[in-house]
This record gives structure tokens, sequence and C-alpha cells, in this order.
């Protein structure tokens, strides 16, 4: 064989350290890449994990404060500290009860809905109703004079008469106890409620308070723990139960967390191998 000059040898060798170091560089660009994407994914799964950390700590405490209010006898509506319900700051207040006397203007109640039916209620057949309404009655309290709306509960949709029939005689007073309540944001394929028709797809205090002549600012309670009455009404327990509960803040956060530190293996596996 004829042999390699060596200066071509050595240019060769040259060529190819060059193109060693060229591929080096473009690998570890592409690592330290990597590496950055990893970090970013491990980076914010470890904070949703905290987020979900801190919203279970503080589902606890609402929980807590709540079960207090619940637990303390219902005052009058003129000595309740008044004030809009549902605010972040405020919402073991929502839970207080109030207690009024009064008379119901019956022929003005509105119906909200259609609404599925409350865990376990039953239409006029015993069979599980499926839907139904909310309804909602102009109030007079009696001690205070104060005008209000009341969410007395839900009715099946068989039923829906019951929600605008007198079931007391005209005059007598009816005594219940209630929670303050807050109005629904409409959803956005939920329809347009229609004062003039009675059409009401969502529990919209102010508008339905100036439908019934009432001021916007009117107050919207919801009455609970009524025995006897055919519309159902929610009870105190139900004020403790939430969409996401505490357990549920866990699992969220050992998954995220669980997220996170795949990712960090994953960097390591990946980048940092020997």
């Amino acid at each position: 064989k004829n042999p390699v000059p060596r200066g071509q040898a050595v240019a060769a060798a040259a060529r190819s350290a060059a193109a060693s170091r060229t591929m080096a560089a473009r690998r570890s660009a592409t690592d330290w890449a990597g590496v950055a994407a990893f970090g970013l994914v491990s980076c914010g799964t470890a904070a949703l994990g905290t987020w979900q950390a801190q919203r279970f700590q503080w589902k606890r405490e609402l929980i807590a404060a709540r079960e207090a209010a619940i637990a303390r006898p219902a005052v009058a509506w003129r000595d309740a500290r008044v004030g809009d319900a549902g605010a972040e700051d405020d919402d073991a207040r929502a839970c207080e009860k109030v207690r009024l006397r009064g008379e119901f203007a019956y022929e003005q109640s509105m119906l909200v809905g259609p609404r599925s039916a409350p865990a376990g209620s039953k239409g006029a057949s015993g069979a599980l109703a499926a839907s139904g309404f909310v309804v909602v009655t102009p109030f007079r309290d009696a001690e205070s004079g104060q005008r209000l709306l009341v969410n007395r509960g839900w009715v099946p949709r068989a039923q829906a008469d019951l929600g605008t029939r007198r079931l007391r005689p005209a005059g007598e007073p009816e005594a219940f106890e209630a929670v303050r309540s807050a109005s629904e944001r409409a959803g956005a394929f939920t329809p347009d409620s229609n004062a003039a028709q009675g059409s009401w797809f969502t529990l919209d205090a102010p508008a339905m308070a100036a439908a019934r002549d009432l001021p916007e600012d009117t107050p919207l309670v919801e009455r609970i723990d009524a025995a006897g009455d055919p519309i159902v009404s929610r009870n105190s327990d139900s004020l403790l139960v939430f969409k996401v509960n505490p357990a549920t803040h866990v699992g969220y956060a050992a998954t995220w967390y669980g997220l996170s530190a795949a990712s960090l293996y994953m960097i390591r596996k990946r980048f940092f191998r020997r």
C-alpha cells in the first residue's frame, strides 16, 4: 500500500478533530436546551403543587370557620351583619344564620331553571326527579321591615305550580332560618333570562328584584333546614360541601409534585449520566 503523506495525515486528523468539536458543541447546546425545557416543567409543576397545598390549608380553615358559624344560633335580621356574600375574605359569613319572620309574596314567586334535582329528591310519583326549578320569592321581615328575595329551595318540574301557590293562609306569618346568598353569573352557553316572560335561567338577584319593583340591592338569602315543606331546601350540613374538598387538593398536590420529581429524574438520567 502507498503510505499516506505525513502532511495529508495531519490535515485529516485536524479536520476530524474539528468535526468532533463541532458535534460536541452542537450536542452540548442541545443538551442544555433539554435541561432548560425539563427544568421549566419541573419548576412549573412544583409551583402548581405548592399552590394546591396552599389551597388545601385554605379549604381546611374555611370549613372550620363555616362549622363555627353554623354552630352559632341564628340572629334576627336587624342584628345581622349585612353585606355581600361570597367575598373571598368573608366567605364564612355566608354561613351565618339569620332568623326571619314575616310573609311571602307567593304570587310574585319566580322559577329559575331547569335545574337538576338535589341528591335524593323525589317527584310526585316517588321516583327520583330528573329536573325542576329553584323557587325565589319576595319576602318582608315583620320585625325589621326589610324586603328580601328568598331562595326557598328546589321543586320538581311536575310540581312547579307549588312555587307560586300560597301554602299558608294570608296574614299568617312564617318563621324560618336562612343564610346569605349571592347572585349567579351566567355561563357561556346559558340562555338569557327574560323577565317579561318570566323565564329565568340564572339566579340574577338585581334583575329579579327589579322585575318585582324592589331595589336592585335587595338582599338575597337562602332558606335552610325547612321541614314539612314540599319545596326542598338545603340543610346546614350541605354548606360544608365543596366541589373540590381538601382530600382532592392533596391528590392534586401529590400529582404535581410527582411530575416535578419525574422531570428532575429525566434531567439527571438523560443529560448528566456518567
